[in-house]
């Protein structure tokens, strides 16, 4: 088992870690904790070493570089997670193994986690062991079976705008404006999606945030989709959904 730290001072950037090492890691990543500052850090690190650390570069007024100047040779695997790109020289000179630009696209968190794998397979210790436990990663999802009556049809993520719920059903939207209808609840779908860039802005809509064209502001706010689709969004949700597509 590979074991994780996740160090990021927004919560839902922690979450999504969390979900997408779920969903992709095949069950050999463990992350023992999550913090949002170093000094929690710190204190973990006392009597825990973990075998790779997933950094935010900017964690409130704290640019984390300063922190390290402070670490010689610590015995983790670091991964600079970041919105910004203009970190990547000081990330490469800080010896990071590797800087995935936020939000986290599921393929290259599996490439960081083989780079991780065939790094610790050329050094000894606890980082090595584990990486004798580590199979191959699942390949990122760009399909979903759909179930139909005839069985499975394999639907490209790309081609979807947005799910909406009905009862127990869920109607499928497509970007050419087509849509299917599953007997499956939207709450399943979010189980399955809200990994692979899509979020629940409303209780009835399950939106793919890549076809997002223009946000709207009002009580909620309305989301106008690249197919010219118009959905409402929940008070509760503005906020949440707003920091989301800020940082795509």
């Amino acid at each position: 088992m590979l074991n994780a730290i996740i160090i990021d001072d927004e919560d839902h950037c922690r979450s999504r870690l969390v979900n997408l090492l779920e969903v992709y890691a095949n069950g050999k990543v463990k992350v023992l904790g999550s913090f949002s500052d170093t000094a929690s850090l710190d204190v973990f690190l006392e009597s825990n070493v973990p075998d790779v650390v997933f950094l935010d570069i900017e964690l409130d007024e704290e640019i984390v570089f300063n922190w390290l100047n402070e670490k010689k040779d610590p015995p983790f695997a670091l991964v600079f997670t970041t919105a910004h790109e203009r970190y990547a020289i000081e990330a490469i000179k800080a010896n990071a193994l590797d800087y995935l630009l936020k939000p986290i696209d599921p393929d290259e968190l599996l490439l960081t986690l083989e780079k991780i794998k065939s790094k610790s397979d050329q050094k000894p210790g606890a980082l090595s062991r584990a990486s004798e436990a580590l199979p191959a990663f699942h390949t990122a999802k760009k399909k979903i079976p759909i179930p139909t009556q005839e069985g499975l049809v394999f639907v490209e993520l790309d081609e979807i705008s947005h799910l909406q719920a009905d009862v127990n059903y869920t109607v499928i939207h497509f970007q050419n404006k087509q849509k299917i209808t599953v007997a499956k609840t939207l709450k399943e779908f979010e189980a399955m999606l809200q990994v692979l860039g899509f979020f629940r802005v409303h209780n009835s809509h399950l939106v793919n945030l890549s076809k997002v064209k223009q946000f709207k502001k009002g009580k909620g706010g309305t989301l106008i989709l690249e197919n010219g689709s118009q959905i409402d969004v929940s008070t509760r949700k503005k906020e949440a959904l707003l920091t989301a597509l800020r940082a795509m």
